[in-house]
């Protein structure tokens, strides 16, 4: 994937502060019935994904198992980089900025965004943490391009 934003604005977006902040995302207009359409597209990469809780592998079927229900599972795009989904009534995930250590990290996140995007023609935001409302870089997926919402300077 050629780089869509460059690490250097992406920092500067979110502050310049990497120091552990885990902003959230979301595919705005997500419903649970949208979590099989992820699942697929996500078995399509070969990327490495496994349950949180214990490691297992995530199988298809599992997402209506009830004892799952609320579980969050890891999807790595490269292997320093780790995105955390959580099952629910809409799709959500995290990433720990502290990951995003150079170009390639920021661009194999993109590849998530843009696979969420493009799977279930929605637009998808990252967030400040625990504010959907404070976007910081959107995706949308029809016109298939990013914008950064830097903070506002004081």
């Amino acid at each position: 994937m050629k780089s869509v934003v460059s690490l250097a604005d992406f920092k500067a977006a979110f502050g310049g502060d990497f120091a552990g902040p885990l902003p959230d995302g979301q595919v705005l207009g997500s419903s649970q019935s949208d979590w099989p359409a992820v699942m697929r597209a996500i078995a399509r990469t070969g990327w490495n994904v496994a349950w949180n809780r214990d490691g297992g592998n995530v199988e298809f079927g599992q997402l209506h198992d009830p004892d799952r229900r609320h579980d969050s599972f890891a999807v790595r795009p490269m292997p320093n980089v780790q995105v955390n989904f959580f099952l629910g009534d809409e799709v959500l995930f995290d990433v720990d900025l502290r990951e995003l250590e150079d170009q390639s990290a920021l661009d194999a996140l993109c590849e998530v965004l843009v696979l969420l995007g493009r799977s279930l023609r929605k637009p998808v935001t990252l967030s400040h943490e625990g504010n959907f409302d404070d976007v910081v870089i959107r995706y949308e997926p029809g016109i298939d391009e990013f914008t950064l919402i830097p903070i506002p300077i004081p």
